[in-house]
């Protein structure tokens, strides 16, 4: 700025002398390049004003800035915790006191020192993964790792590393962030020992990446009888049982677990003294920050004695399922077409698909006398053996009834049945209540007289043979069993020759596609559409359409008697 000011001094003085030489010159030309010159010094000092300024500017933003920089360096260097820069490579550019600190080392020798250096030998390939990473650009927020030190033991630090970034949006190197966690690490662990120690219903022990045992808490020597000592080292299938090793289910739920995460399962184990226990168990795999696996832990809880119950559950269920089939069979017996004198009758049972448990329907037929025939189709509530007792009980009661009381009409032998099943209910104190729906026939073979009744079952119909006239017969009540103290119908129809009953359970009507239903009308058409057929065949094809319309098999078990009048 001096050496500017005297120049434009020196021109000045300059200007001063050309106009003292100049007053023998023409006069317009020389006035105005005085002009010209005088201009040109007003634009040099306005100038030299504007730098002086910028000056001023430049060396108060160059103090302000040498300021932050020094508390930068202050902050920087006395920071409680430990920061490093690196270049992309690792390599230390700035480190402060804690760091030097941290890793045993003067600050000035940990410069242009390659951060790996300090990395336990182990985990140097995950580090060298973690900067090539970071270089990219990936995200890592913290990574644990073991680092080691000058004179000092190894610690488990923590790292924040955070990219450093040029004007150009490059990474120009990363900035760390290093914490020691060791003691932190050490009470979790001493933690984690005291609550899994203190387990003893559940064996826990831990596995390394080879699948070797490196952990055994108590519960696991209580379940399964070996000691610590006994454990460790052992590779993880020793506790299967060898047809299980044999089939490689160690190595498959390994494999599960590494590719899900955890595996879980339930399958007998082997104990130290060679007897078996069965156990509900997850194998989770532990993972690094990277994925890298490091071993897995095991939790197995022994539940030998619920898979037992369960067992005997089984059992009896297996018996009783035999018990009730072989009842069913006997209510099942197939009518000949000419069991009865004066009547061509037929009969059918169709199981519902994949019934895990015998169906409660029957049917029945059976002489009262000379020229008189019961039929009878029903249907108890419930599975299984409970359903069968309750449904040999109807059949034997109601046989006992019709035979005993001649004279007595339907609808009476209907009410007596009721309340024969309410008060056997009652007495007998049965868990579960039961009913049962029915619908009863009684023919005289020789006037064509029938008498019908029901109770909750699907009305009985009456093809005639004339005209293929279908006639509902109109009957009611509540399900046998229900109620006590309840009142039945009945309705006497005369048969002519040719002319057919039909009585079926509602597994036949119920016989469903979505949410559609074959209905009774379905089964009416049909037995319209089969009037002409023998009563086998008229019953097959009613049979067979339920079946189609559910898709080829029934939702729930059904029961059909055809009969015809000779």
């Amino acid at each position: 700025m001096d050496r500017l000011d005297k120049q434009i001094k020196d021109m000045e003085a300059h200007l001063a002398a050309l106009r003292g030489n100049g007053h023998g010159e023409p006069h317009g030309l020389l006035q105005q390049s005085f002009v010209e010159l005088g201009i040109s010094l007003k634009e040099l000092r306005v100038a030299e004003e504007e730098l002086r300024v910028q000056n001023e500017e430049l060396m108060h933003a160059h103090e302000a800035l040498e300021t932050e920089r020094q508390r930068y360096a202050g902050l920087f260097n006395f920071a409680p915790d430990a920061y490093l820069v690196t270049d992309t490579a690792g390599v230390v550019q700035e480190a402060n006191a804690a760091a030097a600190a941290l890793l045993g080392i003067s600050p000035r020798f940990l410069l242009r020192k390659p951060l790996i250096t300090f990395v336990h030998e182990d985990e140097r390939p995950d580090f060298r993964s973690l900067l090539s990473r970071l270089s990219e650009g990936a995200n890592v927020r913290e990574w644990e790792v073991c680092l080691k030190r000058r004179r000092a033991s190894d610690i488990t630090a923590a790292l924040t590393v955070a990219p450093a970034h040029g004007s150009d949006g490059e990474i120009t190197g990363l900035r760390w962030l290093v914490r020691d966690v060791s003691e932190r690490k050490q009470t979790e662990q001493s933690h984690y020992r005291l609550i899994v120690e203190e387990v003893k219903d559940f064996a826990i022990f831990m596995l390394d990446a080879r699948n070797r045992v490196v952990h055994w808490n108590c519960g696991a020597e209580t379940i399964m009888g070996f000691t610590e000592r006994e454990a460790m080292g052992q590779p993880g299938s020793f506790i299967f049982t060898p047809e299980d090793r044999e089939r490689g289910e160690p190595e498959k739920e390994a494999e599960t677990a590494i590719r899900e995460g955890r595996a879980e399962d339930e399958r007998w184990h082997l104990k130290k003294d060679g007897s078996r226990f069965f156990a509900s168990g997850v194998l989770t795999a532990l993972k690094d920050a990277h994925g890298n696996l490091r071993g897995f832990v095991k939790v197995l809880r022994d539940i030998t004695e619920r898979k037992q119950a369960e067992i005997n559950l089984q059992k009896k269920y297996e018996r009783e399922h035999r018990i009730a089939e072989t009842l069913q069979r006997s209510f099942l017996v197939e009518l000949a077409e000419d069991a009865f004198p004066g009547l061509f009758t037929a009969s059918f049972y169709a199981a519902a698909f994949a019934e895990s448990e015998v169906g409660g329907d029957f049917f029945d037929a059976f002489a009262l006398g000379e020229g008189r025939v019961a039929l009878v189709v029903g249907d108890a509530s419930g599975k299984g053996l409970e359903a069968a007792a309750r449904t040999s009980e109807v059949k034997d009661v109601l046989r006992a009834f019709l035979r005993s009381f001649r004279g007595l009409a339907v609808a009476r032998i209907l009410a007596r049945l009721n309340d024969f099943l309410c008060d056997a209910q009652r007495l007998d104190a049965r868990e579960q209540e039961g009913f049962v729906a029915l619908a009863l026939v009684v023919i005289d073979t020789n006037s064509g007289e029938a008498i019908f009744g029901s109770a909750g079952a699907e009305p009985p119909l009456v093809l005639r043979a004339r005209g293929k006239r279908v006639e509902e017969i109109p009957t009611g009540g509540l399900p046998l069993g229900a109620f006590p103290n309840q009142s039945y119908e009945s309705t006497t129809v005369r048969l002519s020759e040719g002319d057919t009953i039909i009585l079926a359970t509602d597994g036949i009507t119920e016989a469903r596609r979505g949410s559609s239903f074959l209905g009774y009308d379905g089964m009416v058409e049909v037995a319209q559409q089969a009037s002409g057929s023998s009563v086998h065949a008229l019953g097959q094809a009613i049979l067979n359409a339920a079946r189609d319309f559910a898709g080829g098999s029934l939702h729930d078990d059904a029961c059909l008697i055809v009969a015809r009048r000779r």
